[in-house]
C-alpha cells in the first residue's frame, strides 16, 4: 500500500513539473528568436516575463545571448531582471560585447552599474582592450569612465584617439589628447599603427584641415614626437633592383610650407628629403652612368666597379653617390 501511494505521489510531481515546462523555450531557442526570426529584444523580454522563468534560467538566456553576440538582448535582460552586469560567456563579457558592437550608451551604463572594464583577451584578436576600442571610435564618456576606474591608455590607444584613424573627428582627437596627457610618460609617442608613426598619420591625413593638422602636429611634437620617423617606401627600378627608404612626415608634406616649417623647427632633417631621389638613382643605376666615385663600368650583386683616372675599383653600392 505504501509503495502504491509513493508511486502516485511521484507521478503527480512528474506531471506538475512536466506541465510547468510545456511551451517553455530553451535559451538557444529564445536567442534564435532574435537571430533567425528577427524578434525584438523587448518582445523577448515580455515573453520571458510571462513564461515563468527562474532567475537562473534568465541568466542562462543572457549568457547564451552574449555567446551569440546578441548584446542588446543580453543588456535588456540584465536591466529588466537585475542580473549582475559582470555577466560573461567563455569568450566575452557583456561590457565587451556591447562596446565591440558599438552599443556605446549601453556599454557606458553597465560600466556605471558596476561592470568590470577588463576584456577577455584572445591572442589572435587585436581588439583586446577597452580603452583602445573607446579611443578608436572617439567615445569620450567611456574613456573618462575607464580612466576613473583605473584603466590606463596604451600607445595604441593614444595613436587611435589622436590620429582619428577611425572616428575622424578633430574635436574628439583634441579632447582625448588632453585626457591622456598626464599618462604621456608611459606612452610611446612614436608608436606605429599599420607601419605609420602618429606624426606622419596626422600630417598626411586629409580628413582634417591644414590648420587642424598644424595644431595636432605641434601638440604631438611638443610631447616629444620625432619628426624624422616615417613610413617605409620602396623605389622599384627598371633594372629589377628595389631600394627601400624612409619617407618622413617632412618629406610627405613637402608641398605644404606651413607644415615643413613646423617640422624643421622641431628638428626635421632636411637632408632626408633627398632619400627618395637617392633611392631612385640607385634603383636605376646601370653601367655607363656617372657617379661621384667615377664612371660605372659593371654592377655585380651589391658591388659597383667604377672607372677613375687612376684605374678601376669596386665600391659598395650603398656608398655610390650621384655625380651632382
Amino acid at each position: 500500500m505504501k509503495d502504491i501511494r509513493l508511486f502516485f505521489q511521484l507521478t503527480a510531481c512528474f506531471l506538475i513539473i512536466s506541465c510547468s515546462m510545456v511551451g517553455k523555450k530553451t535559451p538557444h531557442e529564445i536567442v534564435w528568436q532574435v537571430i533567425g526570426e528577427k524578434k525584438s529584444s523587448q518582445s523577448v523580454v515580455e515573453y520571458i516575463k510571462s513564461g515563468g522563468y527562474s532567475i537562473q534560467e534568465i541568466q542562462s538566456i543572457a549568457q547564451k545571448s552574449i555567446e551569440q553576440s546578441q548584446c542588446s538582448l543580453a543588456y535588456d535582460l540584465v536591466k529588466n531582471f537585475q542580473i549582475d552586469p559582470n555577466l560573461r560567456s567563455d569568450t566575452q563579457t557583456l561590457f565587451q560585447c556591447l562596446l565591440l558592437n558599438k552599443y556605446y550608451q549601453d556599454a557606458l551604463h553597465v560600466l556605471k552599474s558596476g561592470a568590470a572594464p577588463e576584456f577577455i583577451r584572445h591572442e589572435s584578436v587585436y581588439r583586446n582592450d577597452a580603452l583602445e576600442e573607446a579611443s578608436a571610435w572617439g567615445e569620450i564618456e567611456i574613456v573618462r569612465e575607464l580612466l576613473r576606474l583605473g584603466e590606463r591608455p596604451s600607445s595604441r590607444a593614444f595613436f587611435l584617439a589622436v590620429s582619428g584613424h577611425y572616428h575622424r573627428d578633430y574635436d574628439k582627437s583634441l579632447s582625448i589628447l588632453d585626457l591622456y596627457k598626464k599618462y604621456i610618460m608611459k606612452i610611446d609617442i612614436n608608436y606605429e599603427f599599420v607601419k605609420s608613426p602618429l606624426l606622419y598619420e596626422v600630417a598626411t591625413e586629409r580628413k582634417y584641415s591644414l590648420q587642424q593638422r598644424l595644431h595636432l602636429s605641434k601638440a604631438i611634437l611638443e610631447l616629444g614626437a620625432d619628426p624624422n620617423k616615417g613610413v617605409k617606401r620602396t623605389e622599384h627600378g627598371k633594372t629589377g633592383r628595389n631600394i627601400d627608404y624612409i619617407e618622413t612626415a617632412y618629406m610627405a608634406v613637402s608641398g605644404t610650407p606651413e607644415l615643413t616649417a613646423l617640422f624643421l623647427a622641431y628638428g626635421a632633417d632636411a637632408e632626408q628629403g633627398r632619400a627618395k631621389e637617392y633611392a631612385k638613382f640607385i634603383a636605376n643605376l646601370i653601367p655607363g652612368d656617372e657617379a661621384k666615385q667615377g664612371l660605372v663600368v659593371q654592377i655585380k650583386d651589391n658591388l659597383v666597379l667604377v672607372q677613375t683616372a687612376s684605374g678601376t675599383r669596386w665600391v659598395k653600392i650603398e656608398e655610390i653617390r650621384p655625380s651632382k
